[in-house]
């Protein structure tokens, strides 16, 4: 049955993607007409002005559309938690990472278009960062992951050029470049109460199973399972550090000696030096970090059945 809705708000990325938001800007946008109508569209002009969109306009809609990648739905739910605003929240994935939409089971195009007909409500997760910004502390709302260590570095290594380069490769050539010379830093950890440190090679806190294009980082978490999952990496360095990463496509790094891998509701890291902390695939700022979940606070669209697999 075709949802009833008083406005849809589509926010496009038109550079996401190399060339795809452009293509759907030009192309997709007709077909959205026929199954969310009355809709308005808004483009984004640089970083962040996605927030600032959907934290101005997601009260005056009852569905928002972010058309992009993990960046642009990143930006978009930051900004309607900020603005206060709980609108039905929908993907569209058009970027080089959509990672949240493959959580979603929203694969491609077609999926995320029925999707907006024939899609389910979840009321999802959001997790919360309290990071040190370039101009003193700064928040961040996130859905899918985020951490510091070598994650953080590979992202600040994925710059526009490298994605132009390697296209789907982007982010394998920029872990290449991110190891080289990497020398894992001294943390500090408070998780759930419980603390520790040593030396962290990657330190992940994620709502979500898969990123990576589509790799289970963090086994058997949920979207809407009420908690974040933790896994941290033991120092080992460079070459041998990105070596391991590989098993992360098949789930088994979390039984390597030495890994630990737990749900919480609360972490809290200091490094030394401070480092890098990334935001669903972006970097805004360093440690130290306070992380804590928002339960059901997102309402989304998703696929007719559980991408999870559960009643």
């Amino acid at each position: 049955m075709v949802r009833e809705r008083r406005g849809t708000l589509c926010i496009v990325n038109p550079a996401a993607g190399a060339g795809r938001g452009a293509s759907f800007a030009e192309t997709g946008l007709v077909r959205l007409h026929s199954v969310a109508d009355p809709f308005e569209v808004v483009y984004t002009q640089g970083p962040c002005h996605a927030s600032l969109i959907a934290a101005e306009r997601g009260g005056d809609v009852d569905l928002v559309i972010a058309a992009g990648g993990d960046g642009m739905v990143s930006e978009v739910v930051h900004g309607l938690v900020e603005g206060g605003h709980a609108p039905t929240f929908a993907t569209i994935p058009l970027g080089s990472a959509c990672d949240f939409a493959l959580n979603l089971g929203v694969r491609d195009l077609e999926i995320a278009l029925s999707t907006l007909t024939d899609g389910r409500e979840m009321a999802l997760d959001v997790g919360e960062a309290e990071l040190q910004g370039p101009d003193g502390p700064v928040r961040r709302h996130f859905v899918l992951t985020t951490g510091t260590g070598f994650s953080a570095r590979v992202i600040e290594h994925a710059t526009p050029l490298v994605k132009r380069l390697f296209r789907a490769n982007a982010y394998t050539a920029a872990g290449v470049l991110a190891a080289a010379g990497y020398r894992p830093p001294m943390m500090r950890w408070r998780v759930d109460g419980d603390e520790g440190e040593g030396r962290v090679f990657n330190f992940v806190v994620a709502s979500a199973e898969l990123e990576s294009g589509g790799a289970p980082m963090s086994p058997g978490a949920r979207l809407d399972d009420g908690c974040m999952h933790v896994g941290i990496w033991p120092g080992v360095g460079g070459l041998r550090g990105l070596w391991r990463m590989r098993l992360i496509f098949s789930g088994e790094h979390i039984h390597q000696p030495g890994f630990t891998y737990r749900a919480a509701h609360e972490v809290e890291i200091r490094s030394d030096p401070p480092v890098g902390v990334q935001v669903d695939g972006e970097v805004p700022g360093r440690t130290p970090v306070k992380f804590r979940v928002l339960p059901g606070r997102l309402r989304a669209l998703t696929t007719a059945v559980d991408p999870g697999g559960h009643e």
